[in-house]
């Protein structure tokens, strides 16, 4: 969310601390009990579901590069093995199948990169009982098949993640509508109206609903005039 937006939502709630300190006094006025239900949603809603805002698909990319170095690696280190498996017993259609190295997993595309390794594991297994003597065991073929899992699942996060970030900031944008135009064109002339009956929670009301940015020296404005601009009061 913005500077405006994180602003607004702390206003919202000085709105919910102020009604729940004067409940007595407006919850007699239906009007006003929707009008606070539809406010408590709206933030409930911001609430829910601006932690999604945070996820970045730049880090789920650097997640997703460090786990490819890993498969990489790994796949490496396995195809070794079966290099020298291969070579000492003669086996040529083997040894032509382990035809990339590290380097080429890092640079191939993503899903090209998981279904070569996924195929070299496979090899392992196949030969797992004549790699027994090249030192590899069942701990390492594990940890090989788990970093090409953990590969396999990130790609196309980033894509994911952005369509959901948007998802997301619509959902939030919509709550801050609502929120918006429930305070302004209904609670707060229901406020003026219970005025007479307790000008303390009037005045409570109005103190509550100026938004305080705490950026650009702490201005201050009311309700949604910050649409157009900022309007200090």
């Amino acid at each position: 969310m913005n500077n405006k937006q994180n602003a607004k939502l702390r206003m919202y709630l000085q709105v919910q601390d102020t009604a729940e300190k004067y409940e007595k006094i407006w919850m007699a006025m239906p009007a006003f009990v929707r009008g606070m239900n539809r406010v408590n949603v709206a933030v409930k809603v911001i609430n829910d579901h601006k932690g999604g805002l945070q996820v970045s698909s730049k880090s789920v990319t650097t997640v997703k590069d460090e786990k490819r170095l890993e498969m990489a690696k790994r796949t490496g280190v396995i195809m070794a093995a079966l290099r020298a498996y291969a070579s000492e017993h003669k086996l040529s259609d083997l040894i032509t199948e382990l035809d990339k190295s590290p380097k080429d997993i890092m640079q191939c595309k993503e899903n090209d990169a998981d279904d070569y390794c996924q195929h070299i594991h496979e090899l392992a297994l196949v030969h797992k009982d004549g790699l027994a003597d090249q030192g590899v065991t069942v701990e390492e073929l594990d940890a090989h098949q788990q970093s090409i899992d953990q590969f396999s699942d990130l790609i196309g996060k980033p894509r994911t993640v952005t369509t959901n970030r948007v998802v997301t900031r619509s959902k939030i944008d919509l709550a801050f509508d609502e929120a918006d135009d429930v305070l302004d064109n209904i609670l707060d002339n229901l406020a003026l109206r219970l005025e007479a009956q307790d000008a303390d929670f009037y005045g409570a009301w109005q103190s509550a609903r100026v938004v305080i940015a705490t950026g650009g020296g702490g201005s201050r404005w009311k309700g949604d005039d910050d649409k157009g601009g900022d309007a200090p009061v």
